[in-house]
């Protein structure tokens, strides 16, 4: 962990040497997030509510996603693209050195505009949104939302990761599967009640985003946060799971430059 943090404060010395640039591509980014606010109030000043779901609550579960994404896609960026490693051959220069492997490429980008500019301004609306819920606060309930934040961002580390080792097998792979995740994304910017079965049991168990923003938040107003940590639990542990499988065998398979 010493080695992690010391190349988090190392690039994030190297980006601020631009400090006008750095700050900007921060600050860019708020407008996006007051504009998707701002539109989202435009559609609920005419309905109301959203299948019982009231404003703040939509709110919430586009920040809370918008959240641990960001601060997912900062940590895992370069896992995104491994693809270019495996075709350049520079993954070759990884493997000599003597630390874990996912380890070094983890750590090769910290993307600190998703940081600060995606997962900061996220988790004040997002504090701000469960202020104003009427929740009956207590300890047991902060801890669980510090849980789902967490599990978003490994469950979204893990979706990345599985699109880097894919590229051992199709090289390509980023902007193909990244298309169909932005896709999947807007269906759970609302809440996924709203869908036909079929697509409430495919974000609910195929590719279970659900249990990023949506579950979490029922079964917070069910006061049922144990079934919520179970689901998360085992969800995370199978996906942690099929990408290490994936990875031991792209890596058998991978064949280096040759020079």
């Amino acid at each position: 962990m010493d080695v992690y943090f010391h190349m988090v404060r190392a690039y994030f010395k190297a980006r601020s040497q631009y400090r006008k640039n750095f700050f900007c591509s921060i600050l860019i980014a708020i407008p996006y997030q007051v504009t998707s606010i701002a539109v989202l109030y435009g559609v609920f000043s005419a309905f109301h509510t959203m299948d019982g779901w009231s404003y703040i609550e939509i709110v919430f579960l586009g920040s809370l996603l918008n959240l641990v994404t960001g601060l997912a896609n900062g940590l895992f960026k370069h896992m995104r693209y491994l693809e270019n490693d495996i075709i350049s051959g520079n993954l070759d220069i990884f493997l000599v050195r003597p630390r874990t492997l996912f380890f070094q490429i983890m750590i090769q980008e910290i993307d600190l505009f998703s940081i600060l500019g995606m997962g900061v301004p996220n988790l004040l609306i997002v504090i701000v949104c469960l202020s104003k819920m009427g929740i009956c606060w207590s300890l047991r309930k902060v801890i669980f939302i510090g849980e789902v934040i967490l599990f978003g961002v490994l469950f979204w580390g893990c979706v990345f990761s599985l699109i880097g080792v894919l590229a051992f097998w199709f090289y390509r792979t980023n902007h193909v599967c990244m298309t169909f995740i932005y896709s999947v994304q807007d269906f759970v910017q609302y809440p996924i009640s709203i869908y036909n079965k079929i697509i409430i049991f495919f974000l609910s168990c195929i590719f279970p985003v659900a249990f990023v923003n949506y579950y979490p938040l029922v079964f917070l107003r069910m006061d049922k946060l144990y079934y919520a940590e179970i689901a998360m639990a085992v969800i995370l542990l199978a996906a942690a799971a099929l990408v290490y499988l994936l990875w031991k065998r792209g890596l058998s398979r991978y064949q280096g430059t040759g020079s």
